[in-house]
């Protein structure tokens, strides 16, 4: 099963600091492209296309993370039947809101415990 990942390099030398997983493919096209809410879509394409974080974007990003595990966590089970092409996994629906908490969690520590000029942090 393919996965977003997480990416972190050192601008300096290039190292890689962290790679961890963001993320499940299927997931986020199921649960965000396929939604019928638009600002769920564009979370799915800006991360299809692939995002570079740094100081002056990470918290928007942040905040769009929050905005879809908002949503998708507050759906009535009414919405999700309108919103959805297909039924839910919900253990995939679950897992999916779990990873991007985690994600988050992650890129906030990382942020607030780290010069971001130092870094380069890459969403694929």
């Amino acid at each position: 099963m393919s996965r977003v990942d997480i990416a972190i390099n050192n601008k300096n030398t290039n190292e890689l600091v962290a790679n961890r997983g963001f993320c499940r493919t299927p997931a986020l096209k199921f649960l965000c492209e396929e939604s019928s809410d638009e600002k769920l879509q564009d979370f799915d394409y800006e991360i299809g296309e692939g995002i570079d974080l740094d100081k002056k974007n990470i918290t928007s990003f942040l905040e769009r993370i929050e905005y879809v595990i908002k949503s998708l966590e507050n759906m009535p089970l009414e919405d999700k039947k309108k919103r959805f092409n297909y039924p839910i996994d919900e253990t995939l629906y679950l897992q999916f809101i779990e990873n991007l908490k985690d994600s988050k969690k992650y890129l906030s520590d990382f942020s607030d415990n780290n010069n971001l000029d130092n870094y380069l942090i890459v969403i694929v």
